[in-house]
């Protein structure tokens, strides 16, 4: 494990987070917030591979899974994204690592991209008589001798209209628990300070809005998106907001549904949001954001062509409004626990970490691919600037 970053709130080392016990004692941790890899091989990312198959890649990360758990306090939840097709995969990992499983909460956005063959084109292509390389819509940017795009064939018809896949439009985040170690919640959350959700804190506001605790940070969410967005008051008369539910949308699906007050609004990254604080690293092109190949089909498709380069070159950054509110929902309550610690063992471009100084707690993250390192540094470090530690407490 090597230290990239070490600060009195905020570490980040590059290594392999099977080693976590390494760098934290057992019981030290009060919230686990992780988006790890899925196993369907993702953009071709070596990171992303099944591990030879569904019982290995659970034994992969329910082995990672231990290890968090030792380190955790007894009581504390983790929030574990994971896509639809292996979410599963990632529910029987956390069992199977000692995690009670509380529940989910799914993400839905309008954006997503579909991922299907289309299957008149693909009957072209496999009923085509030419010699060569049969190519569907394009031809590659550096054709080979023989490469032809196939002309349509009568029994195209058969496959017209059909596909292979839905559209992206959901992503979980598992909802899961350390074991409780005093009995109760109550006597639990008094010896650790975890155990509970913090539900107000997460409310979904009525219309006209909620204030914030007196001397707390003004209501992030009132702040971005206007009022009526959730927060917590001691005023008996003040609107608390509606119970947080288990779904977080879009703007899209917002306005496809109307009127959605029991759901979170949550936006997708824009360009200027993932790549804040990486002034000093180089613009990439929009296929090495993309992680799509120069001249490649995937490099050509209409949603590729909205990718804009940048310097963040992960492909799945997160919202940092997202994780804010998923670190508001698990975090302890400060009166218990001052300084609580949130721990990501796969950090990325560190989008979870921003969102954990942002909620005044102090962040540990781990990455294991090199190239996303120094993003990740410039991120948390622009976040810990922007995000100053809460009035009063006490430097380590």
């Amino acid at each position: 494990m090597i230290p990239r970053l070490l600060t009195d709130r905020c570490a980040l080392f590059e290594g392999d987070s099977i080693n976590l016990r390494s760098i934290l004692r057992p019981d030290a941790v009060d919230a686990w917030v992780s988006d790890p890899p899925c196993g369907i091989g993702f953009m071709s990312m070596e990171w992303d591979k099944s591990k030879g198959g569904r019982d290995q890649w659970i034994n992969w990360l329910a082995d990672i899974a231990r290890g968090v758990l030792v380190t955790l306090k007894p009581g504390a939840h983790g929030l574990v994204w994971g896509l639809p097709r292996t979410s599963h995969w990632t529910g029987y990992a956390l069992e199977d690592a000692g995690f009670e499983v509380r529940g989910r909460v799914s993400h839905l956005f309008g954006t997503g991209m579909p991922k299907s063959l289309d299957m008149a084109r693909q009957i072209d292509m496999h009923l085509c008589t030419l010699p060569g390389r049969h190519c569907d819509k394009h031809l590659p940017k550096k054709p080979r001798e023989g490469d032809h795009l196939c002309p349509p064939h009568p029994s195209r018809e058969a496959g017209a209209g059909y596909g292979t896949g839905l559209k992206e439009g959901l992503e979980d985040w598992w909802l899961v628990r350390k074991p409780l170690s005093e009995g109760s919640v109550v006597a639990n959350m008094l010896r650790w300070g975890t155990g509970a959700l913090w539900i107000d804190g997460c409310r979904v506001g009525e219309e006209g809005g909620t204030r914030s605790l007196p001397g707390a940070e003004p209501n992030y969410l009132n702040e971005v998106y206007g009022a009526g967005m959730g927060g917590l008051d001691t005023d008996p008369d003040a609107v608390l907001g509606r119970w947080p539910a288990n779904a977080v949308i879009d703007e899209e699906v917002a306005a496809a549904l109307g009127a959605c007050a029991d759901f979170f609004y949550v936006p997708k990254p824009s360009k200027s949001e993932k790549d804040v604080g990486l002034d000093h690293l180089p613009v990439q092109s929009a296929t090495v954001v993309t992680g799509r190949e120069e001249g490649s089909e995937g490099s050509r498709h209409g949603r590729a062509g909205k990718t804009a380069s940048g310097r963040n070159i992960h492909p799945t950054v997160k919202s940092v409004a997202l994780m804010r509110y998923l670190v508001r929902l698990i975090k302890p309550p400060i009166q218990l626990v001052p300084r609580p610690l949130v721990v990501d063992t796969f950090n990325g471009s560190g989008t979870t970490g921003i969102g954990a100084l942002a909620e005044g707690c102090d962040y540990l993250g781990i990455e294991g691919h090199a190239p996303y390192v120094p993003i990740a540094v410039g991120r948390l470090q622009h976040a810990m600037v922007k995000y100053p530690a809460p009035l009063g407490r006490q430097a380590a």
